[in-house]
């Protein structure tokens, strides 16, 4: 009997584009199973599962770094890759979520996948996704809303971590808030160092 191919997806907790690709490839995972389970126990249909597929949510910051190091050692057509899921199959590089719908549409022709998740519902796992993210943490988080002249302003989520200095944690959220003489709100940014 042949091994189920082994897929990764790794991306971004608060995308829902992460979360169709992490769908999509546990529906293709558990149908390729469910195919070879003829006359197997169930503990070896799971035991098959867990180790077909990887699925890993990072925040925003820890994305940034999985993406890099992964297209150093993935190479080739991954290092113009940019945006979250990345998909890889047997170590391979695929590419987003488009990629992997066209690989297991074009691999797995006649695989029968459960109905996708609508928009709503992917936004919605992204939502509990990030917050139990947070939750999990032990941290505090605050967020800045910055604007760039006219356009839309854009919301950044920090993560204060109280464990390595807690007095810093505890004053710089407070003036995120606004709460007090000192605040954030209206103040320029002239430079941003990462």
């Amino acid at each position: 009997m042949a091994a189920l191919p082994r897929f990764t997806c790794v991306g971004s907790v608060d995308d829902p584009v992460y979360h169709r690709a992490a769908s999509l490839l546990n529906g293709v995972v558990k149908a390729l199973s469910a195919q070879q389970a003829a006359g197997e126990s169930k503990d070896a249909e799971e035991e098959k599962e867990g180790s077909a597929l990887e699925l890993t949510a990072l925040l925003e910051p820890e994305w940034e770094v999985y993406l890099v190091q992964a297209q150093q050692e993935l190479g080739g057509a991954a290092f113009a890759h940019e945006t979250s899921p990345l998909v890889t199959m047997d170590g391979a590089y695929v590419g987003g979520f488009a990629e992997a719908k066209a690989l297991v549409k074009d691999r797995f022709p006649d695989l029968v996948l459960p109905a996708p998740k609508s928009d709503k519902e992917l936004e919605d796992a992204a939502k509990k996704a990030l917050l139990a993210k947070m939750q999990n943490s032990g941290n505090v988080f605050c967020y800045m809303d910055f604007k760039v002249g006219d356009s839309k302003s854009k919301r950044v989520l920090l993560e204060l971590f109280n464990s390595v200095c807690p007095k810093t944690c505890e004053n710089f959220a407070a003036i995120c808030a606004g709460s007090g003489k000192l605040k954030y709100k209206g103040s320029l940014i002239h430079r941003v160092v990462p």
